[in-house]
């Protein structure tokens, strides 16, 4: 938001305040694997890292702003996986603008894995895109002729990463 707000001329007060805007309204969400590097970084001391691994909890924390806090445990990264989503989902309102980065950091098989379900891709295209009527995608797709049944179809016939590099 804030590059838009250069590249269209505004000052860098301007440009502060539109990039303080977007971060006041960014959410971080995410499951740890292992807490080994939180502890040699001093964040959690070691006896938590060994507690974790050894009944093996994967933490899901949250951050908003400078505030990070865990919300969730559970047992396996699948399940992370599926918490993560369910969690996203709860907290997508019909019409307002969705952005979704997956990052990950030595796990981009599961990284992957999270972005290819197609499930999870239709639901948020559904409430994030097509139930937004001020969406530029929903206007770009409804312009190109898919509606949310044509999209669900593409995805369906031909798997979400084809559908997506076709449209």
């Amino acid at each position: 938001m804030s590059a838009r707000a250069v590249s269209a001329g505004a000052g860098l007060t301007d440009a502060m305040t539109a990039a303080q805007s977007v971060g006041s309204r960014s959410h971080l969400i995410g499951a740890l694997d292992t807490m080994r590097f939180l502890a040699k970084s001093g964040r959690v001391p070691w006896i938590v890292h060994w507690a974790v691994s050894a009944l093996q909890i994967k933490p899901i924390l949250a951050a908003d702003g400078e505030q990070a806090r865990g919300i969730a445990r559970v047992r396996t990264m699948s399940r992370a996986q599926d918490w993560l989503l369910r969690y996203l989902e709860e907290r997508v309102r019909p019409g307002a603008p969705l952005h979704v980065a997956v990052m990950h950091f030595g796990a981009l098989d599961q990284a992957e894995e999270l972005a290819r379900r197609e499930e999870s891709f239709l639901r948020l295209a559904r409430l994030g895109i097509y139930a937004n009527p001020n969406s530029a995608f929903r206007r770009l797709l409804l312009a190109a002729g898919i509606d949310f049944e044509a999209l669900e179809r593409l995805v369906g016939q031909l798997g979400l990463e084809e559908a997506v590099s076709r449209l």
